[in-house]
Protein backbone atom coordinates (compact mmCIF):
# COMPACT_ATOMS: atom_id res chain seq x y z
CA UNK A 1 0.00 0.00 0.00
CA UNK A 2 0.78 3.64 -0.89
CA UNK A 3 1.76 6.19 1.91
CA UNK A 4 -0.54 8.72 -0.69
CA UNK A 5 -4.08 6.86 -1.53
CA UNK A 6 -6.07 8.05 -4.40
CA UNK A 7 -9.91 7.42 -4.85
CA UNK A 8 -10.47 5.36 -7.70
CA UNK A 9 -12.77 8.47 -9.44
CA UNK A 10 -9.60 10.70 -9.02
CA UNK A 11 -7.46 8.67 -10.64
CA UNK A 12 -9.80 8.78 -13.52
CA UNK A 13 -9.80 12.81 -13.59
CA UNK A 14 -5.91 12.69 -13.29
CA UNK A 15 -5.10 9.99 -15.88
CA UNK A 16 -7.81 12.01 -18.51
CA UNK A 17 -5.81 14.86 -17.32
CA UNK A 18 -2.61 13.72 -18.07
CA UNK A 19 -4.00 12.31 -21.87
CA UNK A 20 -4.95 15.94 -22.12
CA UNK A 21 -1.79 17.39 -21.05
CA UNK A 22 -0.21 14.98 -23.50
CA UNK A 23 -2.29 16.06 -26.28
CA UNK A 24 -1.72 19.74 -26.00
CA UNK A 25 -5.07 20.85 -24.06
CA UNK A 26 -3.63 21.87 -21.22
CA UNK A 27 -6.22 24.24 -20.09
CA UNK A 28 -9.14 21.26 -20.26
CA UNK A 29 -6.28 19.35 -18.65
CA UNK A 30 -6.17 21.64 -15.87
CA UNK A 31 -9.69 21.17 -15.21
CA UNK A 32 -9.69 17.48 -14.91
CA UNK A 33 -6.68 18.20 -12.77
CA UNK A 34 -9.34 20.92 -10.23
CA UNK A 35 -12.17 17.69 -10.46
CA UNK A 36 -9.87 15.31 -9.32
CA UNK A 37 -8.81 18.12 -6.15
CA UNK A 38 -12.40 18.56 -5.29
CA UNK A 39 -12.32 14.61 -4.50
CA UNK A 40 -9.06 15.21 -2.43
CA UNK A 41 -8.18 18.80 -1.70
CA UNK A 42 -4.43 17.68 -1.18
CA UNK A 43 -3.89 14.94 -4.34
CA UNK A 44 -0.29 14.95 -4.80
CA UNK A 45 -0.43 13.89 -8.69
CA UNK A 46 -2.91 16.66 -9.05
CA UNK A 47 -1.16 19.59 -7.57
CA UNK A 48 1.97 18.32 -9.05
CA UNK A 49 0.30 18.17 -12.59
CA UNK A 50 -1.62 21.24 -12.76
CA UNK A 51 1.05 23.11 -11.15
CA UNK A 52 4.09 22.28 -13.81
CA UNK A 53 1.09 23.44 -16.66
CA UNK A 54 0.80 26.86 -14.33
CA UNK A 55 4.55 27.07 -14.73
CA UNK A 56 4.75 26.21 -18.39
CA UNK A 57 1.72 28.96 -19.02
CA UNK A 58 3.92 31.70 -16.92
CA UNK A 59 1.01 31.30 -14.29
CA UNK A 60 3.84 31.13 -11.35
CA UNK A 61 1.89 32.75 -8.23
CA UNK A 62 -0.54 30.27 -9.51
CA UNK A 63 1.87 27.72 -9.49
CA UNK A 64 3.47 28.29 -6.23
CA UNK A 65 0.10 27.74 -4.64
CA UNK A 66 0.13 24.55 -5.72
CA UNK A 67 3.66 23.38 -5.07
CA UNK A 68 2.83 25.35 -1.17
CA UNK A 69 0.11 22.76 -0.80
CA UNK A 70 1.87 19.68 -1.68
CA UNK A 71 4.58 20.79 0.70
CA UNK A 72 2.56 21.81 3.11
CA UNK A 73 0.42 18.30 3.39
CA UNK A 74 3.36 16.23 1.90
CA UNK A 75 6.81 18.17 3.35
CA UNK A 76 8.58 14.89 2.83
CA UNK A 77 8.02 14.42 -1.10
CA UNK A 78 10.78 16.08 -2.96
CA UNK A 79 8.25 17.17 -5.99
CA UNK A 80 6.97 19.51 -4.00
CA UNK A 81 10.39 21.22 -3.53
CA UNK A 82 11.88 20.68 -6.87
CA UNK A 83 8.86 22.20 -8.72
CA UNK A 84 8.48 24.89 -6.80
CA UNK A 85 12.20 25.50 -6.98
CA UNK A 86 11.96 25.61 -10.92
CA UNK A 87 8.88 28.13 -10.61
CA UNK A 88 10.75 30.74 -8.47
CA UNK A 89 13.84 30.47 -11.02
CA UNK A 90 11.31 30.53 -13.67
CA UNK A 91 10.44 33.80 -11.96
CA UNK A 92 14.30 34.85 -11.71
CA UNK A 93 14.67 34.28 -7.77
CA UNK A 94 17.26 32.41 -7.85
CA UNK A 95 18.05 32.70 -4.45
CA UNK A 96 14.17 31.13 -3.44
CA UNK A 97 14.88 28.78 -5.92
CA UNK A 98 18.13 27.73 -4.10
CA UNK A 99 16.60 27.19 -0.73
CA UNK A 100 14.03 25.04 -2.40
CA UNK A 101 16.66 22.99 -4.24
CA UNK A 102 18.62 22.03 -0.80
CA UNK A 103 15.20 21.34 0.62
CA UNK A 104 14.49 19.02 -2.04
CA UNK A 105 18.11 17.32 -1.72
CA UNK A 106 17.90 16.65 1.78
CA UNK A 107 14.85 14.28 1.05
CA UNK A 108 15.80 10.56 0.43
CA UNK A 109 12.79 10.35 -2.55
CA UNK A 110 14.90 12.78 -5.05
CA UNK A 111 14.97 10.66 -7.93
CA UNK A 112 17.26 12.85 -9.91
CA UNK A 113 19.37 14.51 -7.18
CA UNK A 114 21.74 15.00 -10.12
CA UNK A 115 19.36 17.06 -12.28
CA UNK A 116 18.57 19.20 -8.80
CA UNK A 117 22.28 19.62 -8.39
CA UNK A 118 22.40 20.86 -12.16
CA UNK A 119 19.22 23.35 -11.52
CA UNK A 120 21.10 24.34 -8.14
CA UNK A 121 24.36 25.55 -9.90
CA UNK A 122 22.33 26.84 -12.88
CA UNK A 123 21.06 29.17 -10.00
CA UNK A 124 24.42 29.96 -8.65
CA UNK A 125 25.34 30.73 -12.08
CA UNK A 126 22.85 33.18 -12.70
CA UNK A 127 23.34 35.24 -9.85
CA UNK A 128 27.59 35.09 -11.16
CA UNK A 129 28.26 33.07 -7.68
CA UNK A 130 30.32 30.94 -10.42
CA UNK A 131 32.81 29.26 -7.18
CA UNK A 132 29.29 27.57 -5.75
CA UNK A 133 27.93 26.95 -9.12
CA UNK A 134 30.93 24.26 -9.83
CA UNK A 135 30.66 22.94 -6.43
CA UNK A 136 27.01 21.84 -7.59
CA UNK A 137 27.97 20.92 -11.38
CA UNK A 138 31.01 19.09 -9.86
CA UNK A 139 28.25 17.09 -7.51
CA UNK A 140 26.10 16.54 -10.50
CA UNK A 141 28.65 14.84 -12.37
CA UNK A 142 29.86 12.58 -9.64
CA UNK A 143 26.20 11.45 -9.61
CA UNK A 144 25.97 10.88 -13.13
CA UNK A 145 29.05 10.69 -15.17
CA UNK A 146 26.58 10.88 -18.39
CA UNK A 147 24.96 13.69 -17.69
CA UNK A 148 25.91 16.25 -20.87
CA UNK A 149 23.68 19.48 -19.11
CA UNK A 150 26.45 19.25 -16.03
CA UNK A 151 29.45 18.65 -18.27
CA UNK A 152 28.58 21.79 -20.36
CA UNK A 153 27.50 23.80 -17.23
CA UNK A 154 30.81 23.12 -15.71
CA UNK A 155 32.85 23.99 -18.77
CA UNK A 156 30.98 27.50 -19.17
CA UNK A 157 31.18 28.40 -15.14
CA UNK A 158 35.49 26.67 -15.51
CA UNK A 159 35.44 29.17 -18.43
CA UNK A 160 33.68 32.28 -16.81
CA UNK A 161 36.30 31.31 -13.45
CA UNK A 162 39.46 31.58 -16.72
CA UNK A 163 40.26 28.18 -15.90
CA UNK A 164 40.71 27.09 -19.45
CA UNK A 165 42.07 23.61 -19.38
CA UNK A 166 39.24 22.37 -17.11
CA UNK A 167 36.83 23.90 -19.15
CA UNK A 168 38.18 22.27 -22.14
CA UNK A 169 38.34 19.15 -20.41
CA UNK A 170 34.32 19.36 -19.37
CA UNK A 171 33.75 20.01 -23.12
CA UNK A 172 35.74 17.15 -24.25
CA UNK A 173 33.49 14.82 -21.69
CA UNK A 174 30.42 16.52 -23.17
CA UNK A 175 31.75 15.80 -26.91
CA UNK A 176 32.49 11.88 -25.84
CA UNK A 177 29.22 11.53 -24.30
CA UNK A 178 27.56 12.30 -27.59
CA UNK A 179 26.90 16.03 -27.24
CA UNK A 180 27.43 18.32 -30.80
CA UNK A 181 26.62 21.86 -30.95
CA UNK A 182 23.57 22.60 -32.89
CA UNK A 183 24.18 23.84 -36.66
Amino acid sequence: MSMIDYDENEMKWINKGISLMAGGSEEDAIKCFDEALKLDNTSPQALTEKGRILTRQGKYIEAIRCFDELIKVYPYVSMGWQNKGMTLFEMGRYNDAIVCFDECLKLDDTPDEHKTWNDKGVAYYNLKDYDKALVCFDEAVKLDKKFVDAWLNRMLTLYVLGRYDEAADSFNQAKLLGWTPNK
